[in-house]
């Protein structure tokens, strides 16, 4: 198992007055990143692998607390990377265990190929993953197996915890 995680929403990149590699997480994206941290936070990972880019990296932040993992900095998750390389990276057996995070241009260009050529099943849709949506391939038997995991926020925990404390 692998996950592939999209970075959480960081607002408009026309807005932001500096270099996009510094841009951070909004409100809404650190949100997501809480809420990543509890939907993933009970899986097997061994290993946090990020973009270098600020959003990744605030993005795992409270998945590495949780984990008590360190997450590294791998070029090849930036929005730039060629896909051939990043790849071979997530596909190869000892990626098995780790959680990578990159940006939309990259995993939905991986996402695309994947649906064509049939190396992993993909799921038709969505056919772009939301900010702070993760995918989950399983492998087993020389098959991978994506599968979607919408973007949570804590603050929608919070709502719907609220809501089954009243309902009781």
């Amino acid at each position: 198992m692998l996950i592939l995680v999209r970075h959480a929403h960081a607002g408009d990149k026309r807005l932001w007055p500096f270099g996009d590699v510094d841009r951070p997480l909004s409100s809404r994206g650190q949100q997501q990143a809480e809420g990543l941290a509890r939907q993933l936070g009970g899986l097997p990972v061994t290993r946090l692998v990020t973009s270098p880019y600020r959003r990744c990296r605030q993005t795992l932040a409270p998945l590495s607390e949780v984990l008590d993992l360190e997450p590294e900095l791998s070029a090849l998750l930036a929005p730039d990377a060629g896909l051939d390389e990043a790849e071979e990276m997530l596909l190869d057996t000892g990626a098995d265990g780790s959680l990578f995070c990159t940006h939309g241009e990259l995993l939905n260009g991986l996402l695309r190929r994947w649906r064509a050529d049939a190396r992993v099943e993909v799921p038709a849709a969505p056919d772009t993953t939301a900010k702070g949506g993760s995918w989950i391939v399983e492998r087993s038997g020389g098959r991978a197996v994506a599968h979607y995991l919408k973007p949570l926020r804590v603050v929608d925990l919070r709502g719907a915890e609220g809501a089954q404390a009243a309902a009781q």
